[in-house]
This record gives C-alpha cells, sequence and structure tokens, in this order.
C-alpha cells in the first residue's frame, strides 16, 4: 500500500481452530487482520496479527522444538487451559487475544466474529464452524472468504505521511522498562529479522524443523538440495460525589432513585428518569436543547446496555468541559472535502455525540448511494460508546464500523509510559428478525471507566489491566487509575500484547493521522484540570473515523447467515 500512497487493509477467514469465550472446542479461525499505511522515506507501519493469542504456526513450533507453550495460548480437548503443545495441537483449540474472559478474551473472540462477517458471511463463503478442518480428509473445495479495503489518504486531511512518522518515531523514542528492549512500532520487528537474514546470507531453521522435513523427503521419495545440516539452531529470544456535584447546576432537579434491598449500595433510576437529569444537566450549563438530548441518548445508551462507565458516570466530564469552554456545546459540523464514498469532517469543537451522529448519517447515505460510506472527523470530543454510531447503521440494514482515538492512556508494549488511547473498535451487523452481532471494545485490555467503576466500589483490578509507575502489571484499581497507563489487549508481551497495541496503533491511523486531529501522545491528558480560558492548545480535537457498507452490494443472503453462525455459537457447548 506504501507504494501507490495509499494505505491498505486484509482479512481472511480460516479453518475454525478458536474457541469462542466459554466454548470447549473451536468454531471460528484465527481469522488475522492486516493493514498497512506508508510515512516518510519509505517507513511503513505494517500491522499482521492473528485475533487469536497466537497462530496455530507458532504452537507447531514450540511443539517441534519440544518446548511448553505459554498460558492463555491453548485450550485442552475439555476446555481448559493447557500449556502442552502437543495436546493443543491435536486435542484442543486456541485461545482468542486476550486469553480467558478474565483478561478480555471476549475482545479477541469478538474481533475473530468481525473478520467473519467482513469475509465469509458478507462474501458468501464458506464460514466458521462451517468452512474444512484444518488437516482434514475432506475433499470440498476450501471456499474461504476474503476482504480488502485500499484508502487513499489523498481524500482526507493532508500530510498523513508526516504523521504518520510523526507517530511511529514518537513511540519508538519512548523509554522502555527494559533498557534491552525497545519499544518498537508494528513492521519493525519484521524488517528487522529480514536484516538479519539478508546479513547472514540465509535463514537459521531449528533442526528439530529440518529433521521433520527430511522424513517427509524420505516418505515421498523427495530430493530436497537446500536442508542441510550446518543450519544453525534459532534462539528463543463515586456515584455520589458525581450527583452532589450535579446539584449545584441551577434548574435541576435531583435525581430521583428507588433503594432496593436485594442491590448492595445500588440505586435503581427509571431510564426516562436518567435521561430527563441529563438533558436537564447539560442544559443548565448552556447546551442547546437538540445538543443535549442526543448527547443524553448516547450516555442513557451505555447504562441500558450495561456500559455504566459510559453513562452517568461520564456526565460530570462533559459538563466540566462545557463549564471551562474547552468545549462548543452548539456548534454544527462542517464538510471540508467530499467525494462519493467519502467525507473528511470538522467538528468545529462541537460535542463528540453531535459530531458523530452527523458523520454516521453522512456514511450511512453514502453508502445508500454507492455501497459503502467512509467519513473521518477532526475537532471532536468524547463521543461515548462506539456501538451507538455503528448500531444506527445497523438500524438502517447495514454494517456500521466507528473508531475514535481518546487521550493517551494505553502504554505500548516494553514502554513504562502511555502514548496511545483506549481506541475503540466498535462494529454492528445485522441478522435475522431484529437480532444483530454487535462488537463494541478498547483496545486496552479494559476501558479506563472501568478502573473508575473498581474505585468507586472498593475493589481491586485483574493482573493485566493497567501497570503502575514502573511499567509492572498491578492490581490496586487508584494506583492504576493513577498511573494512567492501562495494558493493550493480550496484556504482556509474552500473550500478546503487542497485537492489542498494534490495533491500539490502527485506530489512531484510521482517526488521528487520517482525520488530521490530534494523535497519540499530542492528545490531551485524561481529564486534564484547567481553569484558564479555552484555546486551541487545550481542545481535546479528537478525531473519529466512521463506516457503512450496504451488504446488498455484496453476495445474498448477509442475514441468514449471520443468523445461522450467530445461533451456531450461542448453542455451542459451554
Amino acid at each position: 500500500s506504501s507504494f501507490f500512497t495509499a494505505f491498505a487493509m486484509a482479512f481472511t477467514n480460516a479453518p475454525p481452530l478458536m474457541s469462542p469465550t466459554r466454548a470447549k472446542m473451536a468454531a471460528l479461525g484465527t481469522n488475522p487482520i492486516a493493514m498497512a499505511a506508508p510515512g516518510i522515506k519509505g517507513d511503513s507501519f505494517i500491522l499482521d496479527m492473528a485475533t487469536t493469542s497466537a497462530s496455530l504456526g507458532k504452537i507447531e513450533m514450540q511443539l517441534r522444538k519440544g518446548e511448553p507453550i505459554p498460558e492463555g495460548w491453548a485450550l485442552d480437548g475439555n476446555g481448559n487451559p493447557t500449556t502442552d503443545p502437543k495436546v493443543a495441537m491435536e486435542q484442543g483449540s486456541l485461545l482468542p487475544l486476550g486469553g480467558l474472559e478474565p483478561t478480555s478474551g471476549y475482545k479477541g473472540y469478538g474481533l475473530a466474529l468481525m473478520v467473519e462477517t467482513l469475509c465469509g458471511i458478507l462474501g458468501g463463503a464458506n464460514y466458521g464452524p462451517y468452512i474444512k478442518k484444518y488437516n482434514s480428509e475432506d475433499t470440498r473445495p476450501a471456499n474461504l472468504g476474503h476482504c480488502f479495503v485500499v484508502i487513499n489518504p489523498d481524500c482526507f486531511a493532508p500530510g498523513f505521511n508526516e504523521r504518520m512518522s510523526n507517530l511511529m518515531n514518537a513511540l519508538r523514542s519512548m523509554e522502555p522498562v527494559d533498557p534491552k528492549k525497545p519499544v518498537l512500532v508494528p513492521g519493525d520487528p519484521e524488517r528487522a529479522f529480514m536484516k538479519q537474514v539478508d546479513k547472514q546470507g540465509g535463514i537459521r531453521y531449528h533442526t528439530n524443523l529440518i529433521k521433520s522435513l527430511e522424513d517427509i523427503a524420505h516418505q515421498d521419495t523427495l530430493f530436497i538440495s537446500f536442508i542441510k545440516r550446518k543450519f544453525s539452531v534459532i534462539m528463543s529470544s463515586g456515584l455520589q460525589k458525581m450527583l452532589t456535584s450535579q446539584r449545584a447546576l441551577s434548574g435541576v432537579s435531583v435525581l430521583t432513585a428507588v433503594i432496593r434491598r436485594a442491590s448492595h449500595n445500588m440505586a435503581v433510576v427509571p431510564v426516562h428518569e436518567a435521561r430527563r437529569f441529563m438533558i436537564e444537566s447539560l442544559i443548565a450549563v448552556g447546551t442547546s436543547e437538540r445538543h443535549a438530548t442526543q448527547l443524553a441518548d448516547v450516555l442513557v445508551a451505555a447504562d441500558h446496555q450495561g456500559h455504566f462507565s459510559h453513562g452517568l458516570n461520564r456526565l460530570d466530564m462533559y459538563v466540566d468541559d462545557i463549564r471551562k469552554k474547552t468545549t462548543d456545546p452548539n456548534v454544527e459540523p462542517v464538510i471540508l472535502k467530499e467525494g462519493p464514498a467519502t467525507a473528511w469532517v470538522d467538528g468545529k469543537n462541537g460535542l463528540g455525540p453531535v459530531v458523530g451522529n452527523f458523520c454516521m448519517d453522512l456514511a450511512i447515505k453514502k453508502a445508500k448511494n454507492v455501497g459503502v460510506g467512509w467519513v473521518s472527523a477532526k475537532g471532536s470530543n468524547h463521543f461515548g460508546i462506539a456501538g451507538w454510531y455503528s448500531r444506527t447503521a445497523l438500524n438502517n440494514n447495514m454494517l456500521g464500523m466507528s473508531f475514535t482515538n481518546t487521550s493517551p492512556l494505553m502504554s505500548p508494549t516494553r514502554a513504562t509510559m502511555a502514548a496511545l488511547g483506549t481506541n475503540p473498535i466498535s462494529l454492528a451487523a445485522p441478522a435475522k428478525n431484529g437480532d444483530s452481532f454487535v462488537l463494541d471494545m478498547a483496545t486496552t485490555a479494559v476501558a479506563v471507566g472501568k478502573i473508575e467503576v473498581q474505585i468507586k466500589k472498593g475493589e481491586p483490578i485483574p493482573e493485566g489491566w493497567a501497570q503502575g509507575p514502573d511499567g509492572k502489571t498491578t492490581t490496586d484499581a487508584q494506583l492504576g487509575f493513577d498511573s494512567r497507563c492501562l495494558m493493550p489487549l493480550g496484556g504482556a508481551e509474552l500473550t500478546s500484547g503487542y497485537k492489542g497495541y498494534g490495533l491500539g496503533l490502527l485506530v489512531e491511523t484510521f482517526c488521528g493521522i487520517l482525520s488530521g486531529s490530534e494523535f497519540g501522545p499530542n492528545v490531551r491528558k485524561w481529564m486534564e484540570e484547567t481553569d484558564r480560558p479555552a484555546n486551541l492548545d487545550e481542545e481535546p480535537n479528537l478525531g473519529h473515523c466512521f463506516v457503512a457498507i450496504d451488504p446488498k452490494c455484496f453476495a445474498p443472503g448477509f442475514e441468514n447467515r449471520m443468523q445461522q453462525l450467530m445461533d451456531y455459537l450461542r448453542n455451542m457447548e459451554p
């Protein structure tokens, strides 16, 4: 993609090897995601990752080397974690990126299902458990599905390549936890390895691999001239506080609630009452009723769906930004550049949900005309749950995708400090009779709001959610929140956290780099305190990306296939 000064993505489904979260058996493939984006002077960001914790090939390599696999890579035939590569290969299944459910493995499962939707379901190929199994005697054609996307950055903000290189260089320059292991950008390990191969005059293979290939050659009476024994061996290298602050808003009646004995320290509030309170709170600080309603609808939807980190919990943040004039609550977004399938939008420092609704509506309009709509926005603010916007496309019988960059909260793999946001990904796809697949996930192990919720509940956080100031994982919720250093999906490097880091950088490319907004470490830090009058430097200037896809432009029967796959997954033995 860098050759054509464009950036590109590729996806494929694969034979069933991944066990969905809570299931004992495999039903989805490793379903890789690849993206390449150009910088300057030949530099580039290249992500190529399986949505499982590890690819099957890595387990094969461990088996040939006679070494165990790390915990979190695979399950045995009974659905229990295993470190035996032979058991994993012959009886078990691969775990999704993130591992088990407590360490957010459901996100890796969701990513695999997203890829399956874009490939098998959209393409009309075989999909999920209906793909013939790896190394089976099934003689059917594989009929795999692929998806390819090429984007011309010239349709959006000027200076894409320069911003891409600036971000990559900033990440590479970060202080590492271990001075011997520098912070890298996806694509760097492969470039370094290729240089080493060229320098040594060939590829080093493990002797066990050489032996297995020789055995195959003898069995099939083949002659493989390049295999020699002299090859070297590879070396394993609080709610109450928030409510009190809201009572200070003039003209806002106190939020009414009913306390139920069955729910310790929980207040049950009718949905309409929560919505009313939010709208009145926003109007009280100068927001128009139309814009206040749009924001309140997003917040209520988050709480209604159980995403409490992004609902009423966030109201004080929006009110505070409006009070300090770091957000303009009444401005309207404008289109800066437009094509048949693309648009570049300036949010003018407006409320995130107002900008998001405008952009997704525009993407849907374009998809209705040409099949796909891709809209990138700069100059925005926190837009709430990403799933709100993908669901908007869903309500128009389309696939919807939404992304946003956020304040730097994710520590890149090997780094001691945060440099990327939680950078969420959402996809929604329609099935039959109102059923749907909706993915809405942060590319960190968790969203920062979940750590806030743990603080308010007075409970610790699980291992692998956040780092302390020393760069080591912590279970202290307050320490994790104060350090502002979340771990990427997958956790540490050993458990494939570099994939979550790569996904965060992918979203940053879609949002900050493509739109010309602030990006990476340049984004205003989370809940940054300022009492000064607003100026350009204090505006969050977040970037968003919205995609709408009309499935009617692809293989017929999309909704039927989507429903069949979801029904299969729901009926799997847990």
